[in-house]
């Protein structure tokens, strides 16, 4: 993992070219840079061994996170001339913020994906969590490649019962493994 003084100069020089060219092609084409940084970014703060509980990393996570997230959000609601297609754009929103706004019993989860994994965010009125899943010796990339041919495969003839089963066992496994680390929160 590379450190924080580092990922928040990246992350400084990214905003800093950003703002200079205005080309979405351009800005498309490096989304997989900004992917990763965001991604190294969000897991680093939910990884940071001197801050405070793990309820507060989760909550430096969403926050790191969300100016980029809402960002693209921003870029992709606004018309191709730049006026906003409703009258309602988006600003970054901050994990305090966040769960205010939140019902009693409501949940927000968020994903944040890189090359190496994802970071789940699940907030609620009381409380943040995030789990760092995938990378070394998950399990969850092989599982979602499955899925994927499992959902693009035609039906077979007489397939019926044994491809519902699949399928059914392929996205038990899928939720278990991401939704698991949050299942209590998910009760209400």
């Amino acid at each position: 993992p590379r450190s924080r003084a580092s990922l928040d100069q990246a992350a400084g020089v990214w905003e800093e070219v950003r703002a200079r060219v205005p080309d979405p092609e351009w800005r498309e084409r490096y989304g997989l840079l900004v992917r990763d940084l965001v991604f190294e970014t969000a897991r680093s703060r939910l990884l940071a061994p001197g801050l405070e509980t793990a309820e507060f990393r989760a909550g430096a996570a969403f926050d790191a996170a969300q100016p980029f997230k809402s960002r693209t959000l921003r870029a992709r609601m606004l018309g191709p001339e730049g006026r906003p297609a409703s009258a309602a754009t988006p600003a970054s929103v901050n994990v305090g913020a966040l769960r205010e706004i939140l019902e009693p019993g409501h949940l927000y989860l968020d994903c944040v994906e890189g090359a190496d994994g994802l970071v789940l965010l699940a907030v609620t009125r009381s409380s943040a969590r995030g789990v760092v899943l995938g990378g070394a010796g998950s399990h969850l990339q092989e599982r979602l490649e499955r899925l994927g041919r499992l959902l693009a495969a035609p039906p077979r003839p007489g397939g019926g019962k044994s491809e519902e089963r699949a399928l059914s066992i392929a996205s038990r496994e899928i939720g278990l493994e991401v939704l698991g680390p949050v299942a209590d929160l998910l009760s209400g």
